[in-house]
């Protein structure tokens, strides 16, 4: 059986440029292809690229389904995960605190800061 993810940053980002003109730039579909793309980037050091991609989809999380929505609070825990590791530790810091605060708000344990 082949395997249905893209093996090559190539593959994935003609994935992408498929799923924005087929299903829409913000659509569930091309989001997640963008974060398969942000963690082929983040394995080979390119932060700067990720933190891009990771912001551009939080903003379309944000706008799509809300601020308290598990897949936006998961974004939110990635983008923090990328800014620490640049450096930024303060910034990672309040956004992780952001998704804690919302996960409680919401009653949602499931999902801890070290998940997102």
């Amino acid at each position: 059986m082949s395997e249905s993810r893209p093996r090559s940053l190539a593959e994935t980002e003609a994935q992408i440029e498929a799923l924005r003109r087929d299903r829409g730039a913000e659509h569930a579909d091309t989001l997640a292809a963008m974060l398969e793309l942000a963690e082929m980037l983040w394995m080979r050091g390119r932060l700067s690229e990720v933190r891009a991609i990771e912001e551009h989809v939080l903003a379309a999380r944000r706008r799509a389904l809300g601020e308290a929505h598990a897949d936006t609070l998961k974004s939110l825990g990635k983008l923090a995960a990328t800014t620490g590791a640049q450096g930024d530790l303060e910034a990672a810091r309040r956004m992780q605190e952001e998704v804690l605060a919302a996960q409680s708000a919401n009653g949602n344990s499931m999902l801890t800061a070290a998940q997102a």
